[in-house]
């Protein structure tokens, strides 16, 4: 019987090896190509590097001149700085990017010094892009207690500076996310006006 013993155990080994073996998939460890990332995975990483590739959009922004803010001077309502900025396919991140320079505002230094802001921080709640044309969300509060001025600078900075650049072929605005006619009450945005192009 003591013989008999180390024979069974030897088989139950055996069965067990078996059994382990049967569990692994097989060729998992010395198939070179199951170290490889399966043919979808590798498909799905083309996209990522493409939306990861940037366009460059050539354009200015446009700030109000202190010199016409003070007297009037109407040879010199803007001052125009170039602008180049890249952006991913989407037209709204180049809407975004244009608005929030507007919005830092022009710097004490520089080409700029001279100008001023009527776009605040703060001031545009939204935007989207439908075929070049850009809409822009505006928060009332934002503007409150604005009068005709702030409402001509801020519609022409905002204007001037999008459709600068050629993806942006107009802009219309919206206030609180509804349609209507004016911003602070003198210049008609009703109906969905596009500005193409602001004195």
């Amino acid at each position: 019987m003591n013989r008999k013993l180390p024979l069974k155990i030897l088989v139950l080994v055996g069965l067990m090896v078996l059994a382990l073996a049967c569990n692994k998939a097989p060729g998992n460890e010395n198939n070179p190509a199951s170290n490889q990332a399966p043919a979808s995975q590798s498909q799905e990483e083309k996209p990522d590097d493409k939306a990861q590739e940037k366009i460059k959009a050539e354009g200015s922004l446009f700030f109000p001149n202190k010199a016409y803010v003070q007297n009037g001077d109407s040879n010199a309502k803007y001052i125009q700085a170039k602008a180049s900025i890249d952006y991913d396919s989407n037209k709204k991140d180049l809407v975004d990017a244009v608005l929030a320079l507007l919005q830092e505002g022009p710097g004490k230094d520089g080409d700029l010094k001279d100008a001023t802001n009527f776009v605040p921080k703060g001031s545009i709640l939204k935007t989207d892009v439908k075929d070049s044309i850009a809409t822009i969300d505006v928060s009332k509060s934002a503007l409150a207690g604005g009068g005709d001025l702030d409402e001509e600078l801020f519609i022409g900075q905002i204007v001037k500076s999008l459709t600068s650049f050629s993806e942006i072929d107009g802009v219309r605005f919206l206030v609180d996310g509804q349609e209507a006619e004016s911003l602070l009450g003198h210049y008609d945005i009703s109906n969905g006006r596009v500005f193409q192009s602001v004195d």
